[in-house]
């Protein structure tokens, strides 16, 4: 596989209007996602790991009831992608506690990182890349990767891009984006297997 972008984007943590916290002992020590294994749920794991804070997963099939039980409040928080929430973030019925990534999402520079806001270090985002197939001439690749790093970095594609939100990056060159996926999956792995979920989906 040859890559030749790299475009991220940060999920946000978010509590109904009327949870400011989750207090220690409580039984509200619970969060969403939208199934075991799901990107959210990951990100969940990493912050109980990072931060050594008790939650149960509780999983559900889709974002979409899970996003519904957090505005009704039967959930107290959840990881969800900013675009859908962002509309009850602004009606003041969710309270976003922060972006996943290690910066502000450019649609909303008010909600802080999670690394900014009392978790130092924390960053799990989902990213999206272009590619080739493995054989592709070098030749190539570095042409295609030069065209479209142009092509991407344009004002009104980036623009785009955060409409869906993402934060554009500026793409680094295909081997070492080869090198962030290995990166990325040991990583993961480590999650995955620190949070005792390995083999169970």
């Amino acid at each position: 596989m040859r890559s030749f972008r790299r475009r991220i984007s940060g999920t946000l943590g978010l509590i109904p209007r009327e949870f400011r916290i989750v207090a220690s002992g409580d039984d509200r020590e619970k969060g969403a996602s939208g199934g075991p294994g799901s990107p959210h749920h990951l990100y969940m794991e990493l912050l109980k790991i990072m931060t050594g804070m008790e939650m149960t997963h509780i999983p559900y099939k889709g974002n979409a009831p899970a996003a519904t039980d957090v505005l009704a409040g039967h959930v107290p928080l959840m990881f969800s992608d900013p675009v859908p929430s962002l509309p009850p973030i602004r009606e003041r019925r969710l309270v976003a506690l922060g972006v996943s990534s290690l910066t502000r999402w450019p649609a909303a520079p008010e909600i802080p990182p999670i690394a900014e806001a009392g978790v130092p270090g924390f960053d799990a985002v989902a990213w999206s890349m272009i590619v080739a197939p493995a054989n592709t001439p070098n030749a190539i690749v570095n042409k295609l990767h030069s065209a479209l790093k142009d092509i991407l970095e344009l004002p009104d594609v980036q623009q785009q891009l955060v409409n869906l939100g993402m934060s554009p990056v500026s793409s680094p060159p295909p081997e070492e984006l080869q090198r962030f996926i290995n990166s990325e999956i040991g990583r993961w792995s480590k999650v995955v297997h620190q949070a005792g979920i390995a083999g169970t989906e």
